[in-house]
């Protein structure tokens, strides 16, 4: 197990046998089956609620907190051609999924993760790409991999390369809000 997610579990344990013990202190007549529901009830809603809001204000949690929308532009060597993209990042603790639109095709991430690299915080992800049916004959369905500097929460920039041997350089930049 990764050591990151033995934090998480560690975590989660001592606030189950927390739990457990506040409740039986506090509630001397109930049976052991009704602290241990009660316990795990409470335990449940404690990591739900961490895992998908209360990580994003946590300073200490080194994930970089991305969900939301951005628009750029890519260039493909494929035809040296400049198109408009924007990417959506779903995030919570444990999963980031990317979707990526443009005017010839979508994609989806199939795997996401944030590394370190020299002191630069970067996110990769594989995709499946799905072009629209007009753009079928000259890219059809393929696979990818995306790699993207985290400049700061606002600004990505990186390359992707396909299984179709073409790859680009991506520029992308949060949606401003009006």
């Amino acid at each position: 197990m990764d050591d990151r997610y033995k934090k998480y579990v560690e975590c989660i344990c001592g606030i189950a046998i927390i739990s457990f013990i506040i409740i039986k202190w506090l509630f001397k007549d109930l049976e052991i089956w009704d602290e241990l529901t009660y316990a795990s009830t409470f335990t449940s809603f404690v990591v739900i609620l961490y895992v998908t809001i209360l990580w994003r204000i946590n300073p200490f949690e080194k994930i970089p907190k991305l969900k939301k929308e951005y628009i750029g532009t890519l260039i493909s060597t494929y035809d040296n051609k400049k198109r408009d993209v924007k990417i959506i990042i779903k995030q919570n603790l444990f999963e980031t999924k990317i979707i990526f639109k443009s005017n010839e095709s979508s994609s989806k991430s199939i795997t996401a993760n944030f590394y370190d690299e020299y002191g630069t915080q970067m996110l990769s992800f594989g995709y499946i790409n799905n072009p629209k049916a007009m753009y079928k004959d000259k890219s059809p369905i393929h696979y990818g991999l995306c790699i993207l500097e985290i400049k700061d929460k606002n600004h990505l920039e990186g390359q992707y390369f396909t299984d179709r041997c073409t790859r680009g350089d991506i520029k992308l930049q949060t949606v401003s809000k009006k």
